[in-house]
């Protein structure tokens, strides 16, 4: 079987390895051992239904345990880090029997998943807790008329909550793509209906984040 392999020894003096796939049965213990020169490897789950024993709690902690009751595909996520700068991530499949997969998840959710596991910030869960309490705020009710009003808002509201810039420029990206960049539009009620829709989603998404 090939391996999917990231290598970062000129960036980052790291290297990690990890199989496309491994198998194993429903109800039981998957071990996830990578080849890596790195000395801790952080796993994180990209569906539901797969647990992932932390391997900070293991003798090995580039290893990790998983298990899985329902048979499915599922996506782990693994990183290694040189100091302070995690590398970029890779994902390997973890295939349990032979039943069909899991439903098919957000793309946005899976990204701000991957993209929050990445993330070496002590007080990011903190962060992210603030952050969607400010997306439901706005999602039940905001009093602006213009997207640019909006998103000063939006801004004005979020000054004081720092760290997780890179979820947080993951969650702009979206935003221009799902409401468009013209900051004159004006919010109607179709586009209010939609902002809102928006924003309760990705209240969900931060709100399911752990």
């Amino acid at each position: 079987m090939g391996l999917v392999t990231l290598s970062f020894c000129l960036l980052f003096g790291q290297e990690i390895r990890l199989p496309e796939s491994i198998a194993g049965a429903p109800g039981e213990f998957v071990l996830v051992r990578p080849e890596t020169t790195g000395k801790v490897v952080r796993y994180v789950g990209l569906d539901s239904g797969l647990s992932v024993f932390p391997s900070g709690q293991l003798a090995d902690q580039r290893a990790t345990v998983v298990i899985a009751i329902s048979p499915g595909k599922y996506r782990l996520l693994a990183y290694t880090a040189q100091g302070e700068i995690p590398s970029p991530p890779i994902i390997v499949q973890i295939v349990i029997g032979n039943g069909p997969g899991p439903m098919p998840v957000d793309p946005l959710v899976d990204s701000l998943r991957a993209i929050y596991g990445a993330i070496q910030e002590p007080g990011r869960a903190d962060t992210v807790a603030k952050l969607a309490v400010v997306y439901r705020k706005f999602s039940q009710e905001f009093t602006a008329t213009r997207l640019n009003d909006l998103f000063r808002q939006m801004k004005s509201e979020t000054a004081g909550i720092k760290g997780c810039d890179t979820l947080r420029e993951r969650l702009a990206d979206h935003l221009d793509i799902a409401l468009g960049t013209d900051g004159t539009a004006t919010l109607g009620p179709e586009l209010t209906s939609k902002i809102k829709a928006e924003f309760s989603r990705i209240a969900g998404i931060l709100e399911g984040l752990k």
